[in-house]
């Protein structure tokens, strides 16, 4: 199978179960209210059900596009770290991201600092451990 078709087939999977995951939850929705509500988001027509409307627009749709964009994110990732490194098995636990990261973390909650400077320091020392093997693989490869 070719790249362009793999493609193809992987973009229809994708659709497939982005409307098969509209119709899960704990409101459960049928094609028609689906379709009904979606017809009303494009064309700003007056929805039909509006409590369906809420559910798609407000909690299903956004769970979906953040759910494509990690999945999009974490594959680029992936890849770049393939590309830099010229290894196609590695991974953040071998390169030490995630303990950099982990460290990170730990130290910004031992200072009890938010949630938010919590996530940055975790950031920042795992972009510091991939920094730091880089640099060292480049010292290496040079003798």
């Amino acid at each position: 199978m070719n790249n362009k078709a793999l493609f193809a087939v992987l973009t229809i999977v994708l659709i497939v179960c982005a409307f098969a995951s509209l119709t899960l939850g704990r409101y459960g929705l049928g094609a028609a209210e689906i379709f009904s509500s979606l017809k009303s988001l494009l064309f700003g027509s007056p929805p039909s059900n509006e409590q369906a409307h809420a559910v798609i627009t407000q909690i299903r749709l956004p769970r979906i596009a953040f759910a494509v964009l990690v999945g999009a994110s974490l594959s680029a990732a992936g890849a770049v770290y393939q590309g830099l490194f010229k290894n196609p098995l590695v991974s953040p636990d071998i390169l030490g991201v995630s303990s950099g990261a982990a460290v990170g973390a730990s130290i910004a909650i031992i200072l009890s600092l938010p949630v938010l400077y919590v996530s940055l320091m975790a950031f920042g020392f795992g972009l510091a451990a991939v920094f730091a093997v880089v640099f060292l693989s480049q010292l290496i490869a040079r003798g």
